[in-house]
């Protein structure tokens, strides 16, 4: 009685669980500053920003969320998909614009101010074409000693952002429109 008949589903399974467990995660650059009402400036990874919480990671204390209003000050490097109450997005990076508050958008020669609070939504866009997906690999076994069942199971997500090109009469450059919802491939 083997706790495993099928070799190729066993060895399959096995080396799924394997990967999973010893795969490190691969964490961003800790390059962002937020400073916040009271004055405490922190450097981060900021992940994302929806529904006035602002997710940033740090390494004393992995990921945090902070009530957006709390912040006053953003400085980052990275690319993000900034969505403001009105609707529009940009794509850009965020500076300080010298106004406790507010935020320069920049991008290529291009700045524009905005208060923070008329931001709703911010995500960031990564460079690199493999930097851009996001995913989850869920591996599951299970065995059944009644019957002497032994199941497996299998699944993955993954999602991959891009920015999408809209030509104007005097030049081509990415706009902030994405592609909605965000493309799911399901294997």
């Amino acid at each position: 009685m083997s706790l495993c008949p099928n070799r190729v589903t066993c060895r399959l399974s096995t080396a799924v669980l394997v990967l999973a467990c010893t795969a490190t995660p691969v964490f961003g650059q800790k390059t962002d500053t937020v400073v916040f009402a009271n004055g405490d400036q922190m450097t981060v990874e900021i992940r994302q920003l929806d529904r006035a919480k602002l997710t940033i990671s740090t390494t004393p204390m992995r990921t945090v969320d902070v009530k957006w209003h709390e912040v006053v000050r953003v400085d980052s490097d990275q690319r993000f998909e900034v969505e403001l109450a009105s609707g529009q997005r940009y794509l850009a990076s965020l500076r300080f614009s010298g106004i406790e508050g507010a935020v320069a958008l920049e991008r290529d020669e291009d700045i524009l101010d905005v208060p923070l609070a008329s931001i709703v939504r911010m995500v960031p866009i990564r460079e690199s074409f493999w930097r851009r997906f996001t995913g989850s690999i869920d591996a599951g076994v299970s065995y059944l000693q009644q019957n002497n069942q032994f199941d497996t199971s299998l699944g993955a997500r993954a999602l991959y952002t891009r920015e999408k090109l809209r030509c104007h009469p005097q030049r081509c450059h990415p706009q902030p429109e994405f592609a909605r919802p965000p493309a799911v491939l399901r294997i």
